[in-house]
């Protein structure tokens, strides 16, 4: 049977029209069935070019997984060239589309300049110590006004902080944003990227987009932030991403509780760090996380990034760190929580 699914040796009448489709360093256009049906696709070490010829094949994705994409053999056509192989230059729209994920590939901008995902959810880029493509994203974003939920940003090796608070002004919606630069990055995140917490958006970003119409507050509805990466931050800005940082009632007033409107639901940090110029957490700084903590379920995970590290990050975090930043800091500052034993 399997013979038969390759155009070298099909014989023709009825191709198989499949819903979940898996391959793995396959051209997949040259596998002989027919793409129409298809909502499931998962594409490994696969060229560029294969992978966004079949994008525009299958209208009824709503899973799209391109990793470890390859580079192109072949050398670029022409742009005047006439190649399934290449973007439309109408947007090609995946109405179903819902969770899409590319990794490794050189062409991360082909998909955010060439296609339109009105029904996106989750998106997952990794562009292998290449650019963040963030305009051609901004422009996607834009153009799809896709309900965003779940971001994932890993690899990107250029300084573009602008790039990347723009594009983030532009998903009030989304719940979970996990950013990892690489290792090659000369900054990361900067304070201003956590000092966004703690502000409104700028008024000239207000009417980019329908769906800021309750808030203009950045990421209010966010409730998961991973970073790993450098550090180029003091320990005083995480102070920001506190619940009540950006409330206009007095942290210790009545008025803020759990219920308050403007406060955005962000409960659990996760930052795996590069080193960090000193190896404990403000005392003040412990304190105010603590208050989270206890006040509103805050979760922090506050680690040095090493070798174990989900990307392969950071080499350069001492073993003599501790595993845990603020329990470490905790004890070392004499910090006890109140009613704990011991």
């Amino acid at each position: 049977m399997m013979p038969s699914l390759f155009r070298s040796s099909s014989t023709g009448g009825h191709l198989p029209a499949p819903r979940t489709v898996r391959v793995t360093s396959v051209p997949p256009t040259d596998i002989n069935i027919s793409w129409k049906n298809v909502t499931h696709l998962e594409l490994q070490s696969v060229e560029d070019s294969g992978c966004f010829a079949i994008l525009q094949q299958a209208p009824r994705l709503v899973s799209c997984k391109f990793l470890q994409v390859l580079p192109d053999s072949a050398p670029p056509l022409p742009t005047n060239a006439s190649s399934a192989s290449l973007p439309s230059p109408t947007p090609t729209v995946l109405l179903h589309l819902k969770f899409f994920q590319y990794s490794n590939g050189n062409r991360p901008r082909a998909f955010a300049s060439g296609f339109t995902f009105p029904a996106l959810e989750e998106l997952s880029l990794n562009v292998d110590h290449g650019h963040l493509p963030s305009m051609s994203l901004i422009s996607l974003l834009m153009r799809s006004n896709a309900p965003l939920r779940t971001l994932e940003l890993v690899g990107w090796t250029n300084d573009d902080e602008e790039g990347l608070l723009g594009l983030l002004h532009l998903v009030p919606n989304l719940e979970e944003l996990h950013i990892c630069p690489s290792p090659l990055n000369p900054r990361g995140v900067s304070e201003r990227f956590f000092q966004a917490f703690s502000t409104l958006q700028p008024r000239n970003h207000a009417g980019l987009h329908d769906r800021q119409k309750c808030t203009n507050t950045f990421l209010p509805n966010l409730k998961k932030l991973e970073y790993q990466g450098r550090v180029t931050f003091s320990w005083s800005v995480l102070r920001c991403l506190l619940p009540y940082a950006f409330s206009p009632q007095i942290p210790g007033s009545a008025s803020n509780t759990k219920e308050d409107p403007t406060r955005r639901p962000l409960h659990m940090v996760r930052l795996e760090l590069g080193m960090h110029r000193t190896n404990f957490i403000d005392k003040d700084v412990v304190l105010r996380l603590l208050e989270a903590q206890g006040r509103f379920g805050m979760v922090w995970s506050i680690f040095p990034a090493s070798q174990r590290s989900d990307h392969g990050m950071f080499m350069n975090a001492s073993d003599s760190l501790p595993p845990d930043l603020l329990l470490a800091s905790m004890e070392h500052h004499q910090i006890r929580i109140e009613g704990e034993d011991g």
